[in-house]
C-alpha cells in the first residue's frame, strides 16, 4: 500500500483475507504508513559515526578524522562534545571523551523528529471530521 497499491491488491499479494488487511491498517491507525526518505549526506549516518569512534579510539586527532571522513574538524569536534562522556580527570579535552556511535545515532533520530502533534489528537475535531466524512 505504501507504493500506491489499493487494500484490495495488496491483501493479494500477501496472501491474507481483505478483512486481515482491513484489521493491519486499522492497527497502525488507518494511515499508509510512509517509507523512510532517503538520507541527505547533510547529517552524519551511522557509518559515519562508527568510523569516528573507531578513529577516535585510535588516537587520531579531530582534523585527521575530518580529513578522513570528509567532513569539517568542527563537524567531528562538535559530535565529539554532544554524544561523548568524558572520562578522567580532564573532562574537557577531546581526547578524554568516550564516545558511543550507535547512542548518538538513536539520539540524532529521536532530536530530528518533528515534535508537532497530530491535528486529531484533539478528539473534539477528530470526530467533527468524522462526522463529515460520513455524511453522503
Amino acid at each position: 500500500m505504501a507504493q500506491g497499491s489499493t487494500l484490495a491488491a495488496a491483501c493479494d499479494a500477501v496472501g491474507v483475507n481483505r478483512r486481515t488487511g482491513q484489521r493491519w491498517r486499522q492497527a497502525i491507525g488507518g494511515r499508509i504508513p510512509r517509507a523512510k526518505p532517503e538520507p541527505s549526506g547533510r547529517y552524519l549516518c551511522l557509518e559515519e559515526r562508527l568510523l569516528i569512534a573507531d578513529l577516535h579510539l585510535a588516537g587520531r586527532g579531530v582534523r585527521a578524522i575530518a580529513r578522513e571522513i570528509g567532513r569539517c574538524p568542527s563537524t567531528i569536534s562538535r559530535e565529539l562534545r554532544r554524544n561523548g562522556q568524558p572520562t578522567g580527570a580532564r573532562r574537557r579535552a577531546l581526547m578524554q571523551v568516550k564516545y558511543a556511535p550507535y547512542a548518538a545515532q538513536k539520539q540524532a533520530e529521536l532530536s530530528g523528529r518533528r515534535p508537532k502533534a497530530s491535528k486529531f489528537d484533539d478528539l473534539e475535531l477528530a470526530s467533527l471530521v468524522q462526522a463529515r466524512l460520513c455524511v453522503k
